[in-house]
């Protein structure tokens, strides 16, 4: 009786996957493509200012997500318009140049549609000031 190992290897040749070729070459990548290095790769805007830095980082969101807090806070803590003022005020030194970003209107339409009270347009207006 004859009894066969199925064979685990190649002694006579080692598959060595960098150096085996496919027969028809290697493939093309698809239309408008192309590999790069790591180090090409780059996202949003140059970095050399200070407001395009800020933006690409959240500034908005980060101040909506403060806002958020407060608002929790005041909730909490039966808080009114003037204790919200002064937190704005602390949160305005914070962020510094908010009230000139171009975006603060998503800030502002934030804080009128989630305020426990009603604030007047100049109020919304000279609030980051």
């Amino acid at each position: 009786m004859i009894t066969e190992k199925p064979l685990t290897s190649y002694p006579d040749k080692e598959l060595d996957s960098e150096t085996e070729h496919d027969l028809m070459g290697p493939s093309k990548l698809p239309d408008g493509m192309e590999k790069v290095s790591i180090s090409t790769i780059a996202f949003g805007a140059d970095h050399s200012t200070d407001r395009l830095h800020d933006d690409q980082l959240g500034l908005i969101p980060d101040v909506i997500w403060e806002l958020r807090q407060i608002f929790e806070l005041l909730a909490k803590q039966d808080g009114n318009k003037s204790d919200f003022f002064r937190m704005v005020e602390i949160l305005g030194d914070k962020y510094g140049r908010i009230g000139s970003n171009p975006n603060i209107s998503q800030v502002n339409l934030f804080i009128r549609e989630h305020a426990p009270f009603s604030l007047s347009a100049a109020e919304l207006e000279n609030l980051w000031d």
